[in-house]
């Protein structure tokens, strides 16, 4: 049908005006090196231009490596893909995090083979060796965006948000940092878990969400929105999977997505949503209750 999208090519304006595929490759779980290359190797083939990383997955240099090697199979340069990686602030206290920050970009950037970075994001609220209910919490992490801002102004990065990030820690943004706020905010959504202040803090205020674990915490042995009957009867209304149904839930929201898969039929099914849900659909999927997995960064102080 002439009027269904082709979210494979969708992108999604960040409020500095710069865009970002809204389909991308998550990379969580796959560290092994060949593992890493093969993984890259299909999903540029099917199209993915964007790949999702950080220092905790302990793939960047993999992935830095495959990238270097496989652009020019498909044709493409650096300016063709668009990288994402993120920032541990879970440091220990006696760590200066003007200095974590900068030796933290400045390995990432060479273990994934650029001089810059698309999109650069702070992993977390919380801070190791800091109790989740300590005010620590707060000023570390506003010392680590003034840091990134300054990665931002001078153009190292095109873009910078944060992740798992609720609407206390955002409005806590927005008091405290009034010349950047974050561009991105990538957290936990589905149809299991989506809690819908964040969302509209988040639109209201011009920041694009992302999920991540957007089929439920598959990846982690969760298969319970998967096996849900009701995702599995609209799936076979669409000619559709379980899993393009759920992606589809999201991204027709303007919610970026980056699903993690290595087999090379997973990963096209994940991009090729060329169908639409219905508005009562994605009602009766928004009505969902359980929430899944994840941990619970709301809780963070």
């Amino acid at each position: 049908m002439s009027d269904v999208p082709d979210f494979s090519k969708s992108s999604l304006m960040l409020n500095n005006g710069m865009d970002i595929p809204a389909i991308g490759m998550g990379t969580c779980g796959v560290w092994r090196p060949n593992d890493v290359y093969d993984m890259v190797d299909n999903a540029l083939k099917a199209g993915y231009r964007l790949f999702d990383t950080s220092t905790t997955h302990h793939n960047e240099q993999a992935l830095g490596h495959a990238l270097k090697e496989l652009l020019p199979k498909y044709n493409l340069n650096r300016d063709d893909i668009y990288i994402t990686t993120k920032l541990d602030i879970r440091i220990p206290d006696n760590i200066v995090m003007s200095e974590h920050v900068k030796n933290s970009f400045e390995i990432s950037l060479q273990n994934l083979c650029t001089d810059y970075i698309d999109l650069y994001l702070i992993q977390s609220p919380g801070v190791v060796a800091t109790h989740k209910h300590s005010s620590n919490n707060v000023s570390l992490r506003s010392d680590a965006w003034r840091n990134m801002e300054k990665l931002y102004d001078e153009g190292r990065v095109n873009a910078i948000g944060v992740s798992n990030y609720s609407v206390k820690h955002m409005r806590e943004f927005i008091a405290n940092h009034t010349s950047i706020i974050p561009m991105v905010n990538q957290v936990e959504w589905s149809p299991s878990y989506h809690p819908t202040n964040l969302i509209r803090f988040c639109e209201s205020h011009y920041i694009v969400m992302q999920a991540h674990t957007s089929l439920g915490g598959a990846s982690y042995g969760n298969m319970g929105l998967l096996r849900n009957t009701v995702v599995n009867n609209i799936a076979r209304h669409h000619s559709a999977t379980p899993a393009q149904v759920l992606l589809a839930w999201s991204v027709q929201q303007n919610i970026g997505i980056i699903p993690q898969a290595t087999y090379p039929q997973f990963m096209v099914e994940n991009i090729e949503l060329k169908f639409r849900l219905t508005s009562k659909e994605i009602e009766i999927m928004s009505n969902f209750e359980e929430r899944m997995c994840s941990t619970d960064f709301e809780t963070i102080r």
